[in-house]
């Protein structure tokens, strides 16, 4: 690269054929002698090959994926069995207190609760399947019912749970 005198806030640096006659002109414009127009040009640059970078090496392949057998997800236990009304015996029977305000107001109706009983006959959970229509007795027969006692209920000399129908019957003596 050749740089061009110029006065002190101009820089201008060129290279190649470009700078040799801009330099001429340059000097011109100052009042020197040209330079010969024919200045032979600064040689261009060898051509050159890059080569190409070498290629990546290929990653490891992976290692072969075995797949398990599937596992069968453990079969669902039974459903709960529905117990006759005769394996239904009573080893504490119910004892029912009759709400007071209910004999005041003389509610009467029958309670049917649908029970789970399990396999030592404890009842497991209680729900009214048919209300009385008073909610009073209702929740007496609900209270009476979880404290009970069952004698288990037994399929082929087996203990088994399930649930049974029950009826609490509230009526007032006349």
């Amino acid at each position: 690269m050749k740089r061009i005198p110029t006065r002190p806030a101009l820089v201008v640096t060129l290279t190649g054929v470009v700078a040799a006659s801009l330099t001429g002109v340059f000097a011109a414009s100052q009042g020197a002698p040209s330079a010969p127009a024919a200045a032979a040009p600064s040689p261009a640059p060898k051509s050159f090959v890059v080569a190409p970078p070498p290629p990546e090496p290929a990653p490891p392949e992976p290692a072969p994926v075995v797949a398990a057998a599937p596992v069968a997800p453990p079969a669902p236990p039974p459903p709960p069995r529905n117990l006759s009304a005769s394996a239904v015996q009573y080893l504490e029977p119910l004892q029912v207190e009759y709400p007071r305000l209910s004999k005041r107001l003389g509610e009467t109706g029958v309670v049917m609760l649908r029970i789970f009983i399990d396999e030592a006959g404890r009842v497991r959970d209680a729900q009214v399947s048919r209300t009385s229509g008073h909610p009073r007795l209702d929740d007496a027969a609900m209270a009476a019912v979880q404290k009970a006692r069952f004698k288990p209920p037994s399929e082929n000399g087996q203990a088994v749970s399930g649930y049974a129908q029950v009826p609490v019957d509230f009526q007032l003596e006349r």
